[in-house]
């Protein structure tokens, strides 16, 4: 029998978790790591996409997870998500008219993507000029398709697509502990991705084109070193002020206060028509989020709570798997695995 798995494809690594069903939460049956040769994803060249497949059936055939049946996520970057606000409709008259309502935002013919939708809101029938809320989700044909095809070549059956912060606010803003609206943060490798998440659902995102290779690569020009030079003293030494004399720091808060800036933006944009419950707290996820020194930078910026997401939080170790010490990069795979049971 196949077993299911959350398959994360990243730009720099590529992560597989299996989970069980374990009383109110979860055990964690398999889980393996390895380096993304290419930096690619589905869709790249031939060669690369070759090099990348043989990377992941060897990931799967290490964690004894071969012939699996897998829950995949799309890249933000490559998928249109907005919020919209419909009149009050019920389920039957929101399906019908759901795919007018895209026409509005999605930039292309819709015949090219496939369309999903979530309700966030539906208001009481007696107000009647009150409207409800909808996540809209539409994925390009061509992404889905070349997903499909890549995970074929893996020798993995596809049970489903979501998009990362779908998968990730699962895990790491959980709908039943009351946060109120929160900023999740996931800075990965080549991008930085955002998403106001409230009472479990995504009410906002957006996409930021820069990750953790541009600040390694930031530190490589300013010390003369090559990438995994450059890369361990990103991770070892950050933006601790007291390391190095504060001189990798230096090399490194031109990026990161742009970064934060951003992000800043996206906080007051939100608040700014949520004023009686505002953006209070942010979580961030991603393997840049193991950047040392950097949950206490975020917050003093920020001006609120920071804290570092645990993937974990809800799942418990098996004789077969032991939690990693790493417990924020594997979010996404531990989402999708949470998504397929």
């Amino acid at each position: 029998m196949a077993r299911l798995i959350g398959l994360d494809l990243g730009s720099f690594s590529i992560k597989v978790v299996c989970l069980s069903k374990h009383g109110k939460g979860y055990r964690l049956e398999a889980i393996g790591i390895a380096l993304n040769p290419y930096g690619a994803r589905p869709g790249g060249d031939d060669a690369s996409q070759v090099k990348v497949a043989e990377a992941v059936k060897k990931l799967l055939s290490d964690t004894r997870l071969s012939s699996a049946k897998a829950m995949l996520a799309l890249p933000e970057s490559s998928v249109y998500t907005r919020v919209v606000e419909m009149p009050s409709l019920s389920d039957s008259e929101l399906a019908s008219a759901i795919h007018w309502e895209a026409e509005q935002y999605v930039p292309v013919p819709l015949d090219q993507v496939n369309i999903d939708y979530e309700v966030i809101s539906r208001p009481d029938k007696s107000s009647e000029k009150e409207k409800m809320e909808i996540f809209l989700v539409a994925a390009p044909k061509t992404v889905v398709s070349r997903t499909v095809e890549f995970a074929s070549k893996c020798g993995i059956e596809v049970v489903g697509l979501e998009t990362e912060m779908v998968s990730l606010a699962r895990v790491m803003v959980p709908e039943d502990q009351g946060l109120g609206p929160t900023m999740l943060i996931s800075l990965g490798a080549s991008s930085t991705n955002l998403a106001v998440v409230r009472d479990g659902m995504l009410v906002l995102t957006h996409s930021i084109e820069s990750g953790g290779t541009a600040l390694t690569r930031a530190i490589a020009t300013e010390f003369g070193l090559d990438f995994p030079q450059a890369e361990e003293y990103k991770r070892s030494y950050g933006l601790e002020p007291t390391q190095l004399e504060g001189k990798v720091r230096n090399a490194l808060l031109p990026l990161v206060d742009r970064l934060l800036s951003d992000v800043r933006k996206a906080i007051q944009y939100y608040n700014s028509s949520n004023q009686e419950a505002p953006i209070k707290r942010a979580v961030l996820a991603g393997g840049t989020a193991l950047l040392p020194g950097l949950v206490s930078y975020a917050a003093v910026n920020f001006g609120m709570e920071v804290v570092m997401g645990n993937a974990f939080s809800f799942v418990e170790p098996s004789a077969n798997a032991a939690i990693p010490q790493d417990t924020v990069s594997f979010g996404t795979a531990v989402g999708l695995a949470m998504r397929v049971l």
